[in-house]
């Protein structure tokens, strides 16, 4: 009969067998603790990135742009328009000349109105104020002309239009300005009837009166021939588009072209040519308040400033 030999277990082998288990639940265990630990980071950085990103754009909405610097002037577009030309010289930035250019749409009538640059005139003090904020050495009794020491390049037809509206007490439309070069080729300086039209000029069949004449920016007679050649509006449009690359104006080109049609039904019996109203003194040109607010007034110009 054979003995079986039993075996026992030793107890030093268990317990490294149970030390070993021991070893990997607690390495599982650390392992999915961190792992835990990192999604929970990562996922917390997600959300927060998220959340801060929001914000930022939120802020971003919040911020307000710089404010958008507030026009000097504003041109409109008027049943009776007033526009404000200007002759500037290019090296000098000087103002040469100037003229009002009173156009009824309803009439179909144009008025050239020149102004002198020597004429002096005290501001009112609502605009003084508003000027000696821009140049505090600007006098209240100014030349027109004199303007230009006083006032930047950049603002000076701007301010300009203002100290007519102010001398006039009316509101300017819009104004033009025109280089020397372009000025010439348009307008001259003449000796005429006062309220003569451009018809008479071109024909030259009028008389220079004794007593009465004036002078006055009227067109020059290779400027009345050539309008004479305009017979359609495609013709008067482009012409427009052509000068107008010319100008410098606070009135755009499509909005300039607004006035296109009442243009050219305006015959050329009823454009004519003045001067404000006043006197040549050794001073200068001498307003007379009353018979320009007369003349203006019979233009359907006389609409209060605001």
């Amino acid at each position: 009969m054979n003995k079986r030999t039993s075996r026992k277990r030793h107890p030093g082998k268990r317990r490294k067998q149970t030390a070993k288990s021991m070893l990997i639940r607690g390495f599982l265990q650390s392992f999915f603790i961190v792992a835990i630990l990192l999604i929970a980071s990562v996922v917390g950085y997600q959300t927060t990135m998220k959340l801060w990103m929001v914000e930022e754009e939120q802020s971003r909405v919040v911020e307000e742009p710089e404010p958008t610097p507030v026009p000097i002037t504003t041109p409109s577009i008027d049943e009776v328009s007033k526009n404000l030309i200007f002759c500037y010289d290019t090296e000098t930035h000087a103002i040469r000349k100037l003229i009002l250019e009173v156009f009824h749409c309803e009439r179909k009538q144009m008025t050239y109105i020149t102004i002198p640059t020597s004429t002096q005139f005290t501001m009112s003090d609502v605009l003084y104020k508003k000027l000696i904020t821009v140049q505090p050495s600007i006098p209240q009794m100014i030349r027109l002309s004199a303007v230009t020491r006083y006032l930047d390049a950049s603002v000076i037809y701007d301010y300009g239009a203002l100290l007519v509206e102010d001398m006039l007490g009316l509101k300017i439309s819009y104004y033009t300005v025109m280089p020397v070069e372009v000025y010439q080729s348009i307008f001259e300086e003449q000796s005429i009837p006062d309220g003569i039209s451009a018809e008479s000029l071109l024909t030259g069949e009028y008389e220079q009166p004794k007593d009465g004449s004036i002078v006055a920016e009227v067109f020059t007679q290779k400027y009345l021939e050539f309008l004479d050649t305009i017979e359609s509006a495609e013709e008067l449009s482009t012409y427009m588009e052509e000068v107008y690359a010319t100008l410098q104006s606070n009135l755009t080109l499509e909005e300039k072209m607004n006035y296109l049609e009442s243009y050219g039904k305006t015959s050329m019996r009823n454009v004519s040519f003045t001067r404000l109203a006043g006197e040549v003194n050794n001073s200068g040109f001498v307003l007379d308040q009353g018979k320009s607010w007369q003349q203006l007034q019979q233009l359907g110009a006389m609409e209060i400033k605001d």
